[in-house]
Order: structure tokens, then sequence, then C-alpha cells
């Protein structure tokens, strides 16, 4: 089993990318705050798209609602991505980002015998153990979108420890023999994501159908999720397509699934 994390060499990423534009500039970092705030802030300075930001740690790394990403340095695939789709409308941000999603679960599936299944609203298990999250954050005019940052953690070599993480979390390592190498898994996610991202030019639905068929089954279960103001248990009654869920009669568009 693999257990020394492996250093990122940018120029050994950019040799396995067979995209035309995502990922052909990369910055590395040894340690940020997040990764995500240097992506929003390089899009704001005229970034071109395809950008990005890789890290080795975040200090202040997060998921939904501010929550803390922990982290092990060099153990975990840090990473986000600058995409500036004008030619979407801004009320299909969410298919964009839920084909992000499906993709980096797919990727990882034929490199595991263990299931590897999607959570609402955008992470990604093995077995039943989160491996990996997206957060995704976009600016837009009334009419188009001018960029979206994308970011994610992927549990390569370790996962957070914490009393309640331990048994909710976990790592790519944990599930096989396998040598795993953050440059080749930034590169597959890259490769697998971009072709997809290309076709969301002329259907922005046309991942919705994977994404759907992969969280529908949490239609019909007796579920608790946090929002940042209230907690609701309920029966989930729909799985809308804009992504978000009803419980108890409320849409509820993101928040903290409990896990099962």
């Amino acid at each position: 089993m693999q257990t020394t994390p492996t250093d990122i060499n940018v120029a050994h990423i950019q040799h396995l990318l067979t995209t035309h534009r995502l990922g052909r500039q990369i910055s590395h970092l040894a340690v940020t705050p997040s990764t995500n705030d240097d992506i929003r802030q390089a899009a704001l300075t005229g970034a071109a798209e395809g950008l990005v930001i890789i890290a080795d740690a975040q200090t202040h790394g997060r998921g939904q609602y501010g929550r803390t990403w922990s982290n092990t340095p060099r153990a975990q695939l840090m990473a986000s991505l600058l995409l500036r789709p004008s030619w979407l409308a801004p009320q299909h941000t969410i298919q964009l980002i839920n084909a992000f999603v499906v993709v980096l679960a797919e990727t990882l599936t034929p490199l595991l015998a263990a299931p590897v299944t999607l959570k609402w609203p955008n992470d990604v298990l093995i077995a039943g153990r989160k491996v990996a999250g997206v957060i995704a954050e976009a600016r837009r005019t009334p009419q188009h979108l001018t960029s979206v940052c994308i970011g994610w953690g992927l549990n390569v070599h370790d996962h957070p420890h914490t009393a309640q993480l331990a048994t909710q979390s976990t790592a790519l390592t944990h599930w096989t023999d396998a040598t795993y190498d953050r440059n080749d898994l930034l590169a597959r996610q890259l490769n697998a994501f971009e072709p997809v991202y290309d076709q969301l030019a002329h259907d922005p639905l046309i991942y919705h159908t994977r994404w759907y068929t992969a969280m529908h089954q949490i239609v019909g279960q007796t579920r608790t999720v946090t929002t940042g103001t209230q907690t609701i248990h309920g029966t989930v009654t729909a799985l809308n397509d804009d992504g978000s869920i009803v419980i108890n009669g409320q849409t509820i568009h993101t928040g903290m699934l409990d896990f099962q």
C-alpha cells in the first residue's frame, strides 16, 4: 500500500494532459489559506479559463457553510479550477457543478473495487464514507456567467481523524494496495471533465441524467439536513432538476446531509 504522499510535479501533470484548455496553466503552492480564494482572485484579475491552483496544504480550506476542510500536508489532492462559461445561462450553473461532481466520481470508480457513490449535494463517497467534496462559486451578470470557480478536495493518502470525521471519511489508499499519484489523479480528472464541459455548451442538461440517477436513491429516505439556519428531519419526497430536494414540504437547495 502506498503510504508516502507524492510530490506535485506541474510538468508531469501537463505531460499527462490531453486537454486543450483545462490545466494548461497550473500554479502549485506549498501552503495557502484557500485555493478557491486564490482562484477567485485570479478570476477578478483576468486569468484565463482553465487555470488550476493546487496546494499541498490549506490553512482555511472550506466546505459548505464555511466549514473547514481538514487536511494533512501532501496527503490530499486540493485544487481549484477556473472556468469562464459565458455561453451558459446562469440558471444552468447547478448543472455545470453537478456534472463536475459526477465526473469526479466516475474517474475514481475504475480505480476501486468498493462502490463509489454521490451524497447530496456535492460529496463523493467510497462505501458510504466521504472521500471527496466539491465547492463552487460563480460570478455573473443578469444574462451571463463571467466565471465559475470549482474547488475540490480528495483524500488520497489520509483523511481527517477527529472523533466525528474518522467514522465518516476515508482515503483512496484505505481500499486498495495500488499506488496513487496526485499528479495522475489531477490529470485524470481534468482529461475526463473537459469533453463534458465542451458538451455542456451545446446541451447544458447532457449530464443531468447521470447526476439524477446517482442521486435519486435519496428520494423516499428519512434524512436530516442542516442548513445555515435550521435542522430539518423528515422524508425526502423529491429531487428537483435544479439540484434541490424537498423534505417535509420544504425545498432545500443546499445543506449538510446526515450520513447513513
